[in-house]
């Protein structure tokens, strides 16, 4: 079978609708949607486009298998910051099993390309975490909540470039959000890109005990 598109497929099961959509070939490539019936008619949700119908469902599956799921780069905001959400809880499930914690290609900015996640150090709490960088610096100074926060930020902003002695940096703005970014160039036949480093909000620190985080924040578990 090849791999173009195949869907919407209705299939019913009993006083069931099961509705599928995807890439004909891996299971992974297709997300389904489950609807009951009620006196012979189906029950759906308002919504305005079919794709719709599986939003409630995106997060009802592990993070890999979501971030499998979505094509690079991103087709508009909401992948794209569906993709980053998946690409957080990974790095964190990597670094609970002992591993580093870095994922490639998390989400894209036109205009500047790639961007990696990166779990990182938190840094020293007693000096506002100075030192720390990547996703546990932004946790530990923030609290888990504030990922999707991070995620709209990178979306969604406005970003200029910063030079700064040894590198360069990039600057996303949205509203009182701010994220930064470090360049890291290409080397050993890997292809540059953008490393999530920081995150400032309106709000003060609330200084979160990363050894809280046993698990996904978005996702199934494995």
């Amino acid at each position: 079978m090849g791999s173009g598109s195949i869907g919407p497929v209705f299939r019913f099961s009993g006083n069931r609708l099961a509705l599928t959509e995807g890439r004909a070939g891996p299971a992974v490539a297709q997300r389904t949607a489950i609807f009951p019936l009620r006196d012979g008619e189906v029950i759906l949700p308002p919504v305005k486009s079919v794709s719709q119908l599986f939003e409630p469902f995106f997060f009802e599956q592990t993070a890999e298998r979501a971030f499998k799921g979505t094509r690079f780069p991103p087709r508009n905001a909401i992948a794209n910051e569906r993709r980053g959400l998946a690409a957080t809880d990974m790095a964190l499930s990597q670094v609970l099993r002992g591993e580093k914690g870095v994922v490639r290609d998390a989400m894209y900015r036109h205009g500047a390309g790639s961007i990696t996640f990166y779990v990182g150090e938190a840094g020293n709490a007693a000096k506002k975490y100075r030192g720390g960088s990547g996703i546990a610096h932004i946790i530990a100074k923030h609290g888990p909540e504030v990922m999707p926060e991070v995620i709209e930020t990178i979306s969604k902003g406005t970003h200029t470039f910063v030079e700064r002695g040894v590198g360069r940096k990039m600057v996303i703005k949205y509203g009182d959000h701010t994220a930064v970014l470090v360049l890291v160039e290409a080397r050993a036949g890997k292809r540059g890109s953008w490393l999530l480093t920081g995150y400032e909000k309106g709000d003060t620190d609330i200084n979160f005990d990363l050894s809280q985080l046993t698990g996904p924040l978005f996702f199934k578990s494995n």
